[in-house]
């Protein structure tokens, strides 16, 4: 297969996804939630109150940085499919793994004092992206759209 063709193949499946009304109804759910969020946020920053940005800023840093992989798992899992029975591990021996991790990545931050970098922020983010992808990814049937 040649280059052109795979960027073909790639472009046709990117097109399949963002035709169908799973994937609109998708998109309309996050504009609505991040818009919820920007407004609320530039509501709070007003008022001189605590932000909702500061606040899991400041919750992530140190304590929860859970949520820079959970965040990666569900960027994977939204966003980015893999064509139908090509998942290597059924779907709720996936979740069951990535709860399993979850939850140990939250125990460590709550009871284990640990100062984490601004870069394993990033790690954090990459390896919860491919652990979802892996684990968790949807299933894109290329017959339907």
């Amino acid at each position: 297969m040649d280059f052109n063709q795979l960027n073909r193949n790639i472009t046709d499946r990117i097109c399949k996804i963002l035709e169908s009304k799973a994937a609109r109804y998708t998109q309309i759910v996050v504009v609505v939630v991040i818009s919820f969020l920007i407004i609320l946020d530039i509501y709070l920053f007003i008022s001189n109150e605590t932000t909702v940005s500061e606040t899991i800023h400041s919750n992530a840093k140190n304590k929860l940085f859970v949520i820079t992989w959970i965040w990666g798992i569900l960027g994977a899992h939204l966003f980015v499919c893999r064509p139908k029975g090509s998942n290597t591990v059924p779907e709720l021996l996936g979740i069951a793994i990535l709860l399993v991790f979850s939850v140990g990545i939250f125990l460590l931050g709550k009871y284990v004092d640990i100062p984490i970098p601004q870069y394993m922020h990033a790690i954090l983010l990459v390896l919860g992206g491919v652990s979802g992808y892996y684990l968790w990814a949807q299933e894109l049937d290329e017959n339907k759209s």
